[in-house]
């Protein structure tokens, strides 16, 4: 029996967040002790498996900072403070940031942690005493330690202990803290040497390549989309990340690295050529490019065998991330017991391969792959346990599974595979989001960004003349920081989170310092926020409705409470979103649910409401509870029983997409009095 090849890449990644010489977030040091080092020494009880971890090369630098120096954070200076000296602008920082995480999983597990959360939920310093205080400080560092981590004796102790923390558990904690972050390169290079694992980059600072090329790339696929004008072309600086991300890495690792995922997957004819220039073997990126990119009718199949890609600067091996594979674990399994989704999982990976062999012959099993590609680190806080448990249950199914065979996707860009299907010259400019750069460049808030990056770029070019090659330099290392993906990221209307704004104030910031390397005035414009307010998620109801529920009338639902999907995005980004909002309403007796839909709700789709407050229940959703003339929003009531919340989670299936709203745990509205 001939195995199926499963190449799966695990994307870790974090932006660059010291701008002068200042962490302004947090994210690089608590993913670091709960993702970073715990995925790959994961891999040493699996030595049957073989895996693909992808980093970024300043994600990497950040890390080396915190090991080698105490560094400036503000959340770790908060950690550090002792409780007793807090003062009342402190208190309010810590209430405000202490519990960015996920409640279900990292905060209500731990009766102390979860009554300070409920006790922080009044908004009042004054309910707070030194010692609670002290447990928060120690509580929300604690909690970020992945199940790996904590293993130690020392982590053991403070889970154990639970409370009443001193200063002296604080400094221990800190202490394990970077002990954790120091064992991070060095598990996974000694894993790369053992061949259980392979490491990919992306690009230095992990910017939108095709982007810096020439902005005008997005109208390949979206050719009536506004643009930066004039466009932003600068393709040395693609080349420079590119370049640095190599040397960078084989400085660390000893060796050049042989692939890229390019940043978000994003790919454009004249990236493939830097790309093969800069002398890596391999890329990857998303289906849908490879949909968009060949002329002729394409069989989904296709996707499953790596293409020989030829541009004039060399030849290059690419991968076609299969994206509801990879999408199942980053949004959907985490609501599934672990060996439910890992048996999942691993039979759709053997239908796959009966598939193949059924429509190319089973010989073809010598050259498919399926490319499983995903992040690495956010979507498990959405999981129980970190995820740990489902990664065990996956990682001991495929060890155990004749059919099926991991592989390094070094391993998998063979000539022999690669020559299966006709090469490639050609590809349509788009990333792994709907094999376009709307997420990056598609709205007013990302053009006056990318017009500010222009602005800060030309006026470093305007002045070599005149200023030295160290202050050139140094204004250069600026912009290569801003040209990092994730500040584009966060001006979407679809992503919002509680730091969104810290990232508008970083990225003005950066192109503040250009101007100021240069000695000239800073431009009035980089003192006011690009981006808008973040909107709200979820609005409360305003007053009590009685909205028919079998016809949708607008005005019925004028003052019911929203549950704005669309916004509920954060630093994961699902290509499978199908609901746009939820409505809450009531009366004295029922509460409405009105459910938007963004297509039409075809047939064999399935929808339920799991409803856990006032009463647990689950209601069907179907083409009864469609309104009349629209095939886009579906109604239902429930009995209110005189409850003031309801607490609930949407679950929708279609075509095999599964989406859960939230990804874990359930909204909670206050009903209208």
């Amino acid at each position: 029996m001939k195995p199926l090849k499963i190449a799966m890449l695990w994307h870790q990644h974090q932006p660059y967040y010291k701008i002068n010489g200042e962490y302004k977030l947090p994210w690089l040091r608590l993913h670091g002790i709960k993702d970073y080092y715990d995925l790959p020494a994961l891999f040493f009880d699996y030595p049957e498996i073989k895996q693909t971890i992808n980093v970024v090369p300043s994600m990497i630098m950040q890390i080396e900072d915190h090991i080698s120096s105490e560094v400036d954070e503000k959340i770790l200076n908060l950690t550090r403070k002792p409780a007793a000296e807090l003062n009342d602008d402190d208190k309010i920082q810590i209430l405000q940031s202490f519990f960015i995480c996920n409640e279900q999983n990292m905060i209500f597990p731990y009766p102390r942690y979860a009554e300070l959360y409920e006790k922080a939920k009044k908004n009042d310093t004054g309910l707070f005493d030194t010692a609670d205080w002290l447990d928060l400080q120690v509580w929300y560092n604690l909690t970020w330690f992945g199940q790996i981590s904590r293993q130690s004796s020392e982590l053991k102790y403070l889970f154990l202990k639970g409370m009443k923390f001193t200063e002296e558990d604080k400094i221990l904690l800190l202490k394990v803290q970077n002990e954790v972050l120091s064992k991070i390169i060095s598990v996974m290079k000694h894993l790369q040497e053992l061949g259980n694992i392979e490491i990919s980059v992306s690009p230095m600072y992990h910017p939108i390549l095709p982007l810096l090329c020439n902005t005008d790339s997005a109208h390949e696929a979206l050719p009536d989309d506004e643009l930066p004008s004039p466009p932003f072309r600068f393709p040395g600086d693609a080349a420079w990340h590119l370049n640095k991300a190599i040397n960078f890495y084989a400085e660390r690792f000893g060796v050049k690295p042989s692939g890229l995922w390019p940043s978000e997957g994003s790919v454009s004819n004249k990236t493939m050529e830097l790309i093969a220039e800069a002398g890596y073997k391999w890329l990857a990126t998303d289906e849908m490019i490879m949909t968009e990119s060949l002329h002729h009718s394409v069989n989904r199949l296709e996707r499953f065998f790596p293409r020989l890609f030829k541009t004039g600067k060399g030849d290059l091996t690419v991968f076609f991330r299969d994206r509801l594979l990879s999408d199942l674990i980053g949004f959907n399994y985490a609501n599934m017991k672990p060996e439910e989704a890992a048996t999942d999982f691993i039979n759709r990976l053997k239908y796959v391969r009966w598939e193949i062999g059924a429509h190319f012959g089973e010989d073809s099993l010598d050259y498919a792959i399926i490319p499983v590609i995903l992040d690495g680190e956010n979507c498990w806080e959405f999981y129980k346990d970190n995820g740990k448990p489902f990664l065990d249950a996956l990682f001991s199914g495929l060890s155990n599974e004749p059919e099926l065979r991991t592989v390094t996707f070094n391993e998998a860009a063979d000539k022999q595979s690669i020559n299966y299907l006709r090469p490639m010259n050609y590809v349509r400019a788009g990333s792994w989001i709907n094999a376009n750069f709307d997420i990056w460049i598609g709205q007013k808030e990302h053009i006056k960004a990318w017009n500010a990056l222009h602005d800060a770029r030309n006026a470093i070019d305007k002045s070599k003349s005149q200023k030295s090659d160290a202050v050139i330099q140094s204004a250069i290392d600026e912009i290569y920081i801003a040209e990092g993906s994730d500040w584009f990221w966060w001006y979407h209307d679809a992503h919002q989170a509680p730091n969104k704004h810290d990232f508008d104030i970083m990225f003005r910031d950066l192109l503040k310092n250009v101007y100021q390397l240069l000695e000239e005035d800073i431009p009035g414009y980089l003192n006011k926020p690009f981006g808008k307010i973040s909107q709200k998620i979820i609005t409360y109801p305003r007053n009590e409705i009685s909205p028919d529920t079998t016809n949708l009338v607008e005005t019925e639902w004028n003052g019911a409470g929203i549950y704005n999907t669309s916004l509920a995005m954060d630093a994961m980004h699902s290509t499978t979103d199908i609901l746009s909002a939820v409505y809450i309403g009531n009366d004295k007796g029922n509460i409405y649910f009105r459910l938007d839909l963004k297509k039409e709700f075809e047939k064999g789709s399935e929808c339920s409401i799991e409803i856990t407050e006032p009463h647990n229940r689950t209601i069907e959703m179907n083409e009864l509870n469609l309104a009349k003339n629209s095939g886009k929003i579906l109604l239902t009531s429930i009995s209110r029983h005189e409850a003031e919340s309801v607490a609930f989670r949407i679950n929708l299936k279609s075509n095999e997409r599964i989406v859960n709203y939230p990804r874990s745990g359930y909204v909670k509205i206050e009903l209208s009095k």
